[in-house]
């Protein structure tokens, strides 16, 4: 099965049998997040996010006949006009009306999905990759950095001006962006920054490649979010290691994985409801990352026992949104504590604002810089056996509120992991006893292992590949600079 990114743009087959998955896959949430938005203004039509749910029914007919659902596509015309009847409280339009239209789509669906797809809906036998982005201004690198990705199986989209990047990313949704700083029209750092704060973007990797090679450099573009940081020229062997890494890193969340609270939203559903309530009332917004292990039953029990009127939503695999309408900030902040409180592991922040003054993603931009209700912090294993790196490395950590464990050997970097399960783990390679070589390769298969940093005098290109290709999630050479092992220490921990 394809991915969204995983097919080829010049293809309108392949457009259509992406969209037709896509469609099928987020049904379930979208009829679901109908029924909750229809529930939601039950009691009070006045108050009701009409607008949001007659959208979102809308979208169904203009789309599903077009992907060979032409079943769905009539019966939610029906629901289309009865969503608007039943918002005029002078028509008589029962609630039953509604819900009894919502089951006729449910059913039109299943018959849908039960007849022959149409010929162009089988996908092609050979798989394709991942589709890439590729922003550079010298046009010669740009061909020469495509031609590599392609030769690997990449599908891959190259332009050279910044100012294009965000419209092109949301039309074609890449699995990561490779980003040259000095663009035309919007330089890289404003490009990766309106990436990160974009709600639908915001997970899509993002690889500074430039020839920018300062301490100053590379901090700005972890603190604006960069995944990772490639000085030119580039190694198109190392180059593809480290994408490959970072797709690795970022498997696709299963549709419908959060559906079974029959009072969450999809996303797309949630911002609908949010900016129509934020357009006319007073409201305060929660972010929340959920614990580790417990997110789908953590967020189900917090939409059993949000107010009627409060809309729940999945973000990403480990986050959630939750607005409150009408709620001021202290009551909002108090509610959500006491979740925190029963959850433990939960953080949360909390924003407020008044009727039509901002919009959901001026507040996901302010709240996701930082989370008030926070969890133990996280841990960092170092292993080196060089005492004077260590005392360096262990001070600048537990300044910054990380709590360290030190070992001095291969042994016991596996014995401290096993034991202690550090978020983090700082590993030299040339250790006594087992080398960092032999911890990566032991870890490989553990699928709770912590993420890695390698940080080693070695700086050879087979050992940094070899290295990558144990499981290592990034490399640094020594000397190295402590303030730019914190970031990626803290990239890593995020």
């Amino acid at each position: 099965m394809t991915t969204d990114a995983d097919f080829d743009l010049d293809d309108p087959e392949a457009v259509l049998r992406e969209a037709r998955r896509n469609f099928i896959d987020a049904f379930p949430g979208r009829l679901q997040s109908v029924v909750v938005l229809f529930n939601v203004g039950a009691s009070d039509r006045a108050t009701a996010p009409n607008a949001s749910l007659r959208r979102l029914v809308h979208q169904m007919v203009g789309i599903a006949g077009t992907l060979g659902l032409p079943a769905v596509s009539e019966r939610a015309a029906d629901l289309e006009q009865l969503v608007i009847a039943w918002s005029d409280p002078r028509l008589l339009v029962t609630s039953d009306d509604v819900l009894g239209a919502v089951a006729a789509v449910q059913h039109a669906f299943d018959a849908d999905l039960a007849r022959p797809a149409p010929a162009w809906a089988t996908p092609p036998a050979k798989p394709v990759r991942a589709r890439l982005l590729v922003v550079e201004d010298d046009q010669d690198l740009r061909n020469v950095v495509a031609a590599s990705l392609r030769s690997a199986g990449y599908q891959v989209t190259a332009i050279g001006n910044g100012a294009e990047v965000f419209d092109r990313a949301r039309l074609e949704r890449p699995a990561l962006v490779l980003l040259d700083i000095d663009l035309p029209g919007l330089n890289g750092h404003a490009v990766c920054r309106k990436l990160k704060a974009s709600p639908d973007l915001s997970a899509t990797p993002v690889v500074f490649m430039t020839s920018r090679a300062s301490l100053n450099d590379r901090l700005t573009g972890q603190a604006l979010g960069a995944d990772d940081y490639l000085i030119k020229p580039i190694d198109p062997a190392e180059l593809c290691v480290r994408i490959e890494l970072l797709l690795r890193d970022r498997p696709p969340v299963p549709a419908g994985a959060f559906q079974a609270a029959g009072r969450l939203l999809t996303y797309e559903a949630f911002v609908l409801a949010a900016d129509e309530v934020l357009h006319r009332e007073a409201a305060s917004l929660a972010f929340m990352r959920l614990p580790s292990g417990t997110e789908q039953d953590t967020l189900t029990s917090l939409a059993t026992d949000a107010r009627s009127r409060d809309v729940l939503a999945h973000y990403d695999g480990r986050h959630a949104l939750w607005l409150l309408p009408l709620a001021p900030l202290a009551a909002a902040t108090e509610r959500v504590r006491a979740a925190a409180a029963r959850f433990p592991g939960l953080r949360a922040s909390v924003v407020a604002a008044q009727p039509n003054t901002r919009t959901l993603e001026t507040l996901l931009a302010e709240i996701d810089t930082r989370l008030d209700v926070r969890a133990a912090p996280s841990s960092v294993l170092l292993a080196d056996d060089d005492p004077a790196i260590m005392r360096i490395v262990d001070a600048q950590l537990r300044a910054a509120g990380y709590k360290t464990e030190l070992v001095f050997d291969g042994v016991a970097a596996l014995e401290a992991v096993a034991a202690h399960h550090p978020t983090v783990l700082v590993l030299d390679l040339m250790m006594p006893k087992r080398t960092g070589f032999d911890v990566l390769g032991d870890l490989s298969a553990d699928p709770a292992r912590p993420k890695v940093i390698v940080l080693s005098a070695r700086g050879r290109e087979e050992d940094v590949t070899r290295a990558f290709a144990l499981g290592a999630d990034d490399y640094m050479t020594k000397p190295f600079s402590p303030q730019e092992l914190l970031a990626r220490v803290a990239r890593l921990a995020r």
